[in-house]
């Protein structure tokens, strides 16, 4: 790539940000491998990203619970994908562990239930993909 400029460099667009890059020096070798912008998008922690409280993610926890209904059920990866910008690419990824974690805090006040296979599941415990929905009335 010697001697191109800048603006002829090919270019990607980060799978974490959404931002677009371009090609460097450092990977010219594994270009092709090349996913993400930055080390703080390869961590997940994307520059200028501010992590929404606990407060927001539970309004949007129990916004997805009501839309739903009472016999509905929502995975917590949606409540993620509202969290983030749609440009974000796949930023919701690095959310989840905050969501469960807020999630069983509302299954724990009663808030919500959580379920696996359609079966009541402790979300602290439960291992794979967890469905939340609203408590029994």
């Amino acid at each position: 790539m010697r001697g191109v400029k800048k603006e002829n460099l090919p270019s990607k667009t980060c799978r974490v940000c959404g931002r677009d890059f371009v090609w460097r020096k450092k990977w010219e070798r594994d270009w092709e491998q090349v996913q993400v912008c930055s080390d703080a998008c390869r961590r997940g922690s994307p520059r200028g990203a501010k992590a929404p409280g606990s407060g927001e993610i539970e309004a949007v926890l129990l916004r997805l619970a009501a839309e739903r209904g009472g016999s509905k059920t929502f995975c917590p990866s949606e409540a993620a994908r509202a969290l983030v910008s749609s440009s974000s690419g796949e930023a919701w990824r690095t959310l989840m562990p905050r969501v469960r974690e807020v999630g069983a805090g509302l299954v724990r006040r009663g808030a919500l239930r959580c379920t696996q296979g359609g079966n009541p599941v402790d979300p602290e415990q439960a291992v794979g993909p967890i469905r939340y929905q609203l408590p029994d009335a």
